[in-house]
């Protein structure tokens, strides 16, 4: 097997806020001693175990020693970062062994709280017209967009729908101006989940609540996307699971009511 790759990267042109990205004099105060941390030309910031002390005296590491050095500088850029920071998230990216590869800072990716009918992005299988949910984040010319709609999962011999669930659709668009994505759109890509509500419903109309409460559930979870808005950067899905409201058969969600003939549904 490879080795697992060295340094550690932050990326900090990924971080959308103020004073970012911070200069090589900063991190020389902000890094312990015992490590490097280096500002390449493109702005992220390689860290690694430093063999020389504050005094100047170069100390020799066996593998053993430099990789329990090297596990500490992992855990230490993994806790103090977020906690010195708590206005940025990490995503930590692992090779084949599991093992510590890249430290990307990610912006916090944030919604205007609305929860919209969208027609039907996922096409003719679609039950009813999407819950869209979308999300921006400061600086970034990027826009992440939900649509959580019921989709027909099986029919009967004659073609007619005998079952539904609730999937979402996840559009991830870098463009040019996010008050318009599709038409400056420069690049995007498509995941979807269909694995958060795997149950069956019997009707389109159950069906299309679960999907309003998975809207919901994307729309107050904002901060587990790991893309940092890049085009062509791995867009993995990365929120946290969620259990949807309990439910009785016929009944509304409980929470925040869908909308009877409205188009948004605020918090």
């Amino acid at each position: 097997m490879q080795p697992t790759p060295w340094p550690l990267v932050i990326n900090q042109n990924a971080i959308a806020l103020p004073h970012w990205p911070r200069s090589q004099e900063w991190w020389n105060r902000f890094a312990p001693c015992w490590c490097t941390a280096v500002v390449r030309p493109d702005g992220t910031v390689a860290f690694d175990v430093n063999s020389t002390l504050p005094d100047g005296t170069r100390t020799e590491m066996g593998p053993a020693a430099l990789r329990r050095q090297r596990q500490a500088l992992a855990r230490w850029l993994h806790t103090t970062l977020p906690e010195a920071f708590p206005e940025i998230y990490g995503t930590v990216a692992r090779n084949e062994r599991g093992a510590v590869t890249e430290l990307n800072a990610v912006p916090r990716w944030t919604t205007d709280g609305r929860t919209e009918r969208n027609g039907y992005p996922a096409g003719r299988e679609q039950a009813a017209e999407s819950w869209a949910v979308r999300f921006t984040a400061p600086g970034i010319q990027a826009i992440i967009g939900v649509d959580a709609y019921a989709v027909v999962t099986t029919r009967d011999d004659d073609g007619n729908p005998v079952e539904y669930s609730a999937e979402a659709m996840i559009r991830y668009t870098a463009c040019r101006d996010t008050a318009d994505p599709d038409g400056t759109e420069v690049w995007s890509a498509i995941e979807y989940d269909t694995d958060r509500d795997p149950r069956p419903y019997g009707t389109a109309e159950d069906a299309d609540k679960a999907a309003f409460r998975l809207a919901l559930a994307y729309r107050d979870n904002p901060g587990h996307f790991g893309w940092n808005g890049s085009p062509g950067r791995d867009v993995s899905l990365a929120i946290a699971p969620v259990t949807n409201p309990a439910r009785s058969s016929g009944s509304k969600p409980s929470g925040t009511p869908i909308p009877d003939g409205g188009m948004t549904a605020g918090s």
